[in-house]
């Protein structure tokens, strides 16, 4: 079961679309429409800079004048992370992220399964 997880949280996080679609989402939740600046920051692996250069540019670029930063990294691989500029806290959007929230619902259900525990 878990396996089947994995996998398939790694294919969304490898999607460029699913991602984009979250970021949008994240960022328009995160800061309204009515806000003046956006104090965020989002950031992505390094291996997929080319491919987001051009959504930053169409889709985002009026949320850039307005603050929001984008910055790429050598050593994340999977997924991303969204935080606010003061780096108070990161939310990770990642494989490892997710497959270890995945891993700890997965044992409490399967040991209340087998053994009827909470």
């Amino acid at each position: 079961m878990q396996d089947l997880l994995s996998k398939d949280i790694e294919k969304n996080l490898a999607d460029n679309d699913f991602i984009r679609t979250v970021i949008e989402l994240m960022v328009k939740k995160w800061q309204p429409d009515d806000a003046q600046s956006t104090n965020l920051q989002i950031i992505l692996p390094l291996e997929k800079k080319d491919n987001f250069n051009k959504y930053i540019k169409d889709k985002i670029n009026h949320l850039l004048t307005q603050g929001l930063t984008v910055n790429f990294e050598d050593n994340f691989k999977s997924g991303f992370k969204i935080a606010p500029k003061d780096n108070s806290y990161i939310i990770n959007f990642a494989q490892e992220d997710f497959d270890n929230f995945f891993k700890s619902y997965l044992r409490a259900q399967t040991a209340n399964l087998l053994y009827g525990e909470e």
